[in-house]
């Protein structure tokens, strides 16, 4: 789910540009990818362990 928001985010952000700074939409985007992938990787070790 998170990799579908981040998705949404990244195609969203240059669309923002005209009304939201970059230094304030970025973190954002950032920050979300960022929780995504941490939960990839941790959805990734839990499936190997289990089998």
């Amino acid at each position: 789910m998170a990799n579908i928001i981040t998705g949404l985010l990244v195609f969203v952000l240059p669309l923002t540009l005209s009304f939201l700074e970059l230094r304030y939409s970025a973190p954002v985007v950032c920050i979300v990818a960022t929780v995504a992938a941490i939960q990839e990787g941790y959805y990734i070790l839990t499936k190997n362990q289990k089998v």
